[in-house]
């Protein structure tokens, strides 16, 4: 699933974002936000990674969580050791042996997307915040997930679940006209 942050949601770390959940369960929430570009690369942020390969790959900011650590979703027919599935085709890991195998492997941006850290709930936190509004929960969509069109994807998405127009504060609260007893009058 995507999380859509709602127009109204102004919080810097996740206004305009769409976190791509990878687990949801009794412990906690956990996502990556896929509309969040950098223009680190990913030989850059491992320095000692001493592959050609890597400094084709950016990596994208995956949430404030865990900020040392890289994720990567992997797209594949089916997981290698040290993946674990998501849905569809689409693979998380955070080992280093197999990151070495995808940049060894000369996978495309079309197959592999690498994250500086990731987004993270507590058991009920995004429970609340759904509740609270600040979220719309769509189907995710494993294409757009590994286009090269990712920062259009909130605007996109966005556009088709809040429609421009005038909008309210308090869409259950309608206004209420206030009747005088005597019309007034006129002369």
């Amino acid at each position: 699933m995507f999380l859509v942050a709602r127009r109204s949601l102004e919080d810097p770390r996740f206004g305009q974002s769409v976190v791509y959940l990878v687990v949801h369960d009794e412990d906690g929430t956990m996502g990556v936000i896929v509309n969040r570009s950098s223009d680190i690369s990913l030989s850059e942020a491992l320095p000692d990674f001493e592959d050609e390969q890597a400094a084709l790959h950016a990596l994208s900011y995956g949430g404030p969580v865990g900020m040392p650590v890289i994720l990567m979703l992997v797209r594949g027919q089916a997981a290698a050791g040290g993946m674990a599935h998501v849905a569809g085709d689409i693979y998380i890991s955070g080992e280093r042996r197999v990151l070495e195998e995808i940049i060894a492997s000369r996978k495309s941006a079309s197959e592999v997307r690498f994250f500086i850290g990731h987004s993270g709930w507590a058991p009920g936190q995004l429970d609340f915040e759904l509740e609270r509004g600040s979220w719309h929960v769509v189907t995710a969509d494993s294409d757009a997930i590994f286009s090269g069109e990712t920062e259009s994807l909130w605007p996109r998405l966005i556009e088709r679940l809040e429609p421009e127009g005038i909008q309210v504060n308090n869409p259950l609260s309608p206004p209420r006209l206030r009747l005088t007893a005597k019309p007034p009058a006129f002369d």
